[in-house]
């Protein structure tokens, strides 16, 4: 073999080596480009159905209001697992059609409408409040309420100011044109201690909060705290309930304003208190997360976990001449032997729950038959249920009585909102609430 054959077949070697190493570097780009352009597609194809997916999937309902005349119904949505985005939406109460809709980019936890009915107040779960013209169907105004989340708004009666249960134990009363603080009260302060956790989650959120006709008076609702009540002129607290209110979440007042309504899981039932002497006149053992008051003030719906009670509690003032009838048959039943006590008993009960408080303190005063007058006592402030609504499967967060006291509507973390007829409690309309529709 000549001297410079080892050199030529080497080259040839490196030669095919080198055309090997290109082939399947080719192969290796086509099999890689056959790859990327088929699997790229149907990655995207299954990116944009999990988006139409999402959108199309209903969103937790966190909270109800009618508009002052009832002619409209809003509703505030989201979903923290949902990239936090939220919604709010207004139906017409007579066809149920909606009337808008605003995306927002952060879950919508509260909405209120304004007295005059031209306005919305929405709280965010990222502590935004924002405001919506209902003409225009547009933010109007946004501002950071300076906690991370906001839960309950509601306005003054005047219509001037927003006032806002947030979180951390805050409760602010914001300017509704300038946005500007006017009022602020603090849990932690009120109650002298010293805030552990400063801006953290969950340390007494307030949740809920209504205010008195004249402006004067906010009763507030708070989780993992309790109700309260302040004055608003003096930004001082006034009372609260840590044993009896525990974790409140749902906050009224009747329309006399003369009983505060509670309600909260915490607690495990609604309460019912004087607004003057705070005295609990009634306890409904009903654990859920709000509560609402007919405007005629003798019904009260109080939501469980997936249904809704409404009972009848009969608050009416005490006439003067029931008042007399019912103190002069307690005088009767102290020297009155067993069978007439029976008599007696039967003629108290026919005065109605009214006497309630007569019959309170005449336990309170230990005279006459104890056992008796337990039982009458109780029998006076124990209320009547009319109906049990179970068309909402999953928890429910908000229940509210229109202003006409012909609708009650409940909402739940499925996105229904269910609304029911009063007085006979037939289910007449169901709302789905999405992200996008």
């Amino acid at each position: 073999m000549p001297s410079g054959s080892t050199g030529v077949a080497s080259s040839f070697s490196q030669v095919n080596s080198g055309a090997e190493r290109m082939n399947r570097r080719a192969t290796a780009l086509l099999v890689f480009a056959s790859i990327y352009f088929l699997t790229i597609p149907a990655l995207a194809e299954e990116a944009a159905e999990e988006a139409e997916k999402k959108e199309a999937a209903p969103i937790s309902v966190w909270c109800l209001d009618f508009s002052p005349d009832g002619t409209m119904l809003a509703a505030a949505a989201g979903n923290r697992d949902q990239g936090g985005e939220g919604t709010v939406r207004v139906w017409n109460t007579k066809n149920w059609e909606e009337v808008l809709a605003i995306r927002d980019e952060k879950t919508s936890t509260c909405v209120a409408f304004s007295p005059d009915g031209a306005s919305l107040a929405v709280g965010t779960n990222h502590g935004e409040i924002f405001t919506v013209d209902i003409a225009s169907k547009k933010v109007s105004k946004r501002w950071k309420s300076g906690q991370w989340g906001a839960f309950g708004v509601t306005w003054t009666p005047d219509g001037q100011k927003i006032v806002g249960a947030l979180a951390n134990g805050s409760i602010k009363v914001f300017d509704a044109k300038s946005t500007d603080v006017l009022v602020d009260l603090d849990v932690w302060k009120a109650d002298r201690v010293r805030n552990t956790n400063p801006g953290g989650h969950a340390d007494k959120n307030q949740w809920d909060v209504t205010v008195t006709a004249d402006g004067k008076t906010l009763f507030s609702g708070g989780w993992q705290d309790t109700a309260r009540v302040w004055s608003l002129e003096t930004s001082q607290l006034l009372e609260k309930f840590p044993d009896d209110d525990r974790s409140t979440q749902g906050i009224q007042l009747t329309p006399d304003e003369r009983y505060m309504v509670t309600a909260g899981i915490g607690s495990g039932k609604v309460n019912i208190r004087d607004t003057v002497t705070f005295r609990l006149r009634m306890s409904i053992p009903v654990s859920g997360r709000d509560v609402a008051v007919h405007p005629d003030g003798e019904l009260i719906a109080a939501c469980r976990p997936s249904d809704v009670h409404v009972y009848r509690v009969n608050l009416e003032p005490l006439a003067p001449e029931v008042a007399l009838r019912a103190r002069a048959y307690l005088k009767e039943l102290i020297v009155a032997d067993p069978k007439e006590q029976e008599e007696i008993a039967a003629k108290l009960i026919e005065l109605g729950p009214s006497i309630e408080p007569i019959l309170h303190f005449a336990v309170l005063e230990d005279k006459g038959p104890v056992e008796v007058l337990q039982a009458l006592w109780n029998k006076a402030r124990t209320p009547e249920k009319v109906a049990e609504l179970g068309q909402l499967p999953s928890e429910i967060r908000q229940v509210v009585f229109s202003p006409a006291g012909d609708l009650l509507a409940a909402a739940n973390t499925q996105g229904e909102i269910q609304i029911w007829d009063v007085p006979n409690f037939n289910a007449s309309a169901k709302l789905i609430v999405k992200l996008a529709e």
